[in-house]
């Protein structure tokens, strides 16, 4: 037997909970989607002006020479320095600092310190949060190729036959499924 009551739509015209839903995440798409779109545009207004080496340091200790191959294990930290940025420049600087080390028995016997400035220009037209968020994201693999460079050289110049420095890596955030 067919029932004549209406029946309750699931479509958002119809149906006032699912409208209300589906007019509240409209918002919160549109406002991703500017965001979006505001960093592209930093992205592709971004020019590479220059990278600086600024400061340097090397030192090996005797030590270091006497030790095996397999005791010779990188550590390589990257520092970022807060980006120099002004709402409305064209250009933003970025300080990032990278030392290079090896250990052994708790004592470095081998510390490369290396300070490079990234300027990157373009910027007049873009908001402040995503100059910011671009340099924070790019000046760090900006540098590092020169400053491996350096280090080859360094390596090479002081006889300590290291192998290449390892590539960077950028960081991933794991995603919300994954266990």
């Amino acid at each position: 037997m067919a029932s004549n009551s209406p029946k309750k739509s699931s479509l958002p015209e119809k149906n006032p909970a699912i409208r209300k839903k589906a007019l509240s995440a409209s918002p919160k798409k549109a406002e991703i989607e500017r965001k979006i779109n505001s960093y592209n545009a930093a992205v592709d207004a971004a020019m590479l002006k220059s990278v600086q080496l600024v400061e340097i340091n090397f030192l090996v200790k005797p030590d270091f020479f006497r030790a095996k191959s397999n005791e010779k294990k990188f550590h390589v930290v990257v520092d970022s320095v807060e980006p120099e940025y002004e709402a409305g420049n064209d250009a933003v600087v970025a300080l990032v600092d990278f030392e290079v080390f090896i250990k052994r028995a708790r004592t470095k016997q081998l510390t490369c310190k290396a300070k490079y400035a990234v300027v990157y220009g373009g910027f007049s037209n873009c908001e402040y949060e995503d100059v910011l968020r671009f340099i924070e994201r790019v000046s760090t693999f900006t540098c590092y190729p020169y400053f491996r460079s350096v280090f080859a050289n360094i390596d090479w110049a002081a006889g300590t036959h290291l192998p290449p420095l390892p590539v960077l890596k950028e960081r991933v955030l794991p995603s919300k499924n994954s266990k």
